[in-house]
C-alpha cells in the first residue's frame, strides 16, 4: 500500500477506468467484463489502501469526475487519493460487510 502519492496514474487505475467507462458500454450483457471488473476493482482498493465499499463512493460515480486536467484515469486516481485522506486508517480487513 503505497501513502505517498504521485501524478502518475497506477496501471490498475487506467485499467478499471478503461474496462468501466469504455469497454463495458461496448459489450452489455456479457458476464466476463463484469468479472474482470470485480478483480480490478478488489486491485483498485488494495492499491489505495481503502474498502470496497469506500472506494464505491468515487467508481459508483465515475462519469461525474471532473474531465479537466486530463480527465478520464487522472479523474478517478485523483478522487481516489482524496478518498484516502477521507480514510487514512482504512483497511479491507476491517470492511462493514
Amino acid at each position: 500500500m503505497n501513502r505517498e502519492w504521485t501524478y502518475i496514474v497506477p496501471e490498475v487505475t487506467r485499467q478499471y477506468w478503461q474496462l468501466v467507462m469504455v469497454d463495458m458500454p461496448l459489450m452489455p450483457g456479457m458476464y466476463g467484463p463484469d468479472n474482470r471488473r470485480a478483480v480490478l476493482h478488489a486491485e483498485l482498493a488494495a492499491h489505495y489502501g481503502l474498502t470496497h465499499s469506500q472506494t464505491k463512493e468515487v467508481t459508483d460515480y465515475m462519469d461525474r469526475l471532473p474531465q479537466h486536467d486530463g480527465g478520464c484515469s487522472t479523474a478517478l486516481h485523483q478522487a481516489l487519493q482524496a478518498l484516502w485522506e477521507k480514510y487514512p486508517l482504512a483497511t479491507p480487513e476491517r470492511e462493514e460487510v
